[in-house]
């Protein structure tokens, strides 16, 4: 015991707190005595936010809808930058589509021509020639090394195997089909029959027929050889015509056919995949009521950005002698469709196609003037622009074309 308290004695006791020593002051002389100032000391670096989610949620401005202020700010302001056109008259744009960055594009053109062109040198690389008619409607599916190219219009639809190699000709040519369509998956061609009410799905890898759905009501052959597009839903499980939807899961018999009274090819699923869009209705999927309508998208063809967050609308070209806005874009959100902005072009024309760039850096459309000029124009989204801009206008020079200048320089 007597050991164990000399030890319990022997143990220092533990040293007090000591107080934090106050900052060093600086003494200065002065008329009366001396002024004392104190010395910064220099704070510690604030921590970094751990949850980048949240940081990104909720912005330093606009709170939880600070995302959507920032979609706002963006796609309301679009300058345009430039325009392209053909040399040759009936080789005009009436389609384009974007391949996977901002200056490679394919081009559907009245001729029945198909061009692969390189934005940045003006240059068309490619020319598939195989349609008869004006090509209206184009689709890149793009795969591991090759992208192909469905294109098609009220007569005809051919499938190409890449997009680099379109000299070569089509690889299929779909027989009594029109107005095709691939799936998100890029695994099926769905397209309308030319004389039949029928609508034909086929297998891209093989092309070969695999069902065909027929409308079960009667339908007049005006409304057959109107150039009605199909819209696959985002899990390729349904699809919409003409306001009837189709199942290939369960039967060839429609789900369902929505109320409606003019289709202007235009609507189609909303990326959610719990929203059909018929011109101005929007509709719930599982119940099948019409959830609201938007006024803007009456008579437009819509679109959505790389991000599936915002719509973008064109009028017809049907609608817009009818409507009081004129030829152009808008751009709603796509989560409350409210509008973002009203697009003019600056001259009187038809806009025939739309495309947006996948990373969301320029957007492109067709656009038919009254003299039966087709040209391309692009826009820089998120550049404020007036009418003031200057466009540059740039004629495209075909392969041909260009070795044909270079020979006569060699001669001279």
């Amino acid at each position: 015991m007597e050991k164990e308290a000399e030890k319990v004695d022997a143990t220092e006791p533990e040293p007090e707190p000591q107080p934090e020593p106050e900052p060093e002051m600086e003494k200065k002389a002065g008329d009366g005595g001396t002024e004392k100032k104190a010395v910064a000391v220099e704070c510690r670096e604030q921590a970094p936010v751990l949850n980048i989610a949240a940081c990104c949620r909720l912005r330093e401005y606009g709170e939880s809808s600070g995302t959507g202020k920032s979609r706002q700010f963006v796609y309301s302001r679009f300058r345009i930058w430039r325009a392209y056109q053909h040399p040759r008259f009936n080789s005009s744009f009436k389609s384009m589509k974007f391949l996977r960055n901002s200056h490679h594009v394919v081009a559907g053109c009245y001729s029945g021509e198909v061009k692969f062109v390189d934005l940045n040198s003006n240059r068309v690389i490619q020319n598939g020639i195989s349609h008869r008619f004006a090509v209206s409607n184009l689709q890149c599916v793009s795969g591991h090394d090759k992208t192909l190219v469905l294109s098609s219009n009220s007569r005809e639809v051919m499938l190409w195997r890449d997009a680099y190699s379109l000299s070569e000709g089509a690889i299929h040519s779909f027989e009594e089909c029109k107005l095709a369509r691939c799936s998100n998956a890029g695994d099926l061609v769905a397209a309308t029959h030319t004389r039949l009410n029928q609508i034909r799905l086929f297998d891209i890898q093989t092309c070969r027929h695999m069902q065909k759905f027929t409308h079960p009501f009667q339908l007049a052959r005006r409304v057959i050889d109107a150039n009605f597009m199909i819209h696959f839903h985002p899990l390729d499980t349904l699809f919409l015509c003409h306001g009837i939807l189709w199942d290939s899961r369960t039967s060839t018999s429609p789900v369902h056919r929505f109320e409606q009274i003019t289709d202007y090819r235009g609507g189609g699923f909303h990326p959610s995949g719990n929203e059909v869009i018929i011109n101005s209705g929007i509709w719930d999927l599982r119940s099948f009521k019409q959830l609201h309508s938007s006024s803007l998208l009456d008579q437009t063809r819509i679109t959505f950005n790389a991000g599936d967050d915002v719509i973008y609308a064109f009028l017809n070209s049907r609608g817009a002698e009818d409507n009081n806005f004129g030829p152009g874009f808008l751009t709603l959100d796509a989560k409350d469709y409210s509008l973002f902005a009203k697009v003019q072009l600056r001259d009187p024309v038809t806009v025939t196609d739309f495309a947006v760039d996948p990373t969301d850096s320029v957007l492109g459309l067709t656009t038919l003037s009254h003299r039966g000029q087709g040209t391309a124009v692009t826009y820089q989204i998120g550049r404020q622009g007036d009418r003031t801009d200057r466009v540059d206008n740039r004629i495209l020079v075909e392969y041909e074309d260009d070795e044909r200048i270079l020979v006569e320089e060699d001669d001279d």
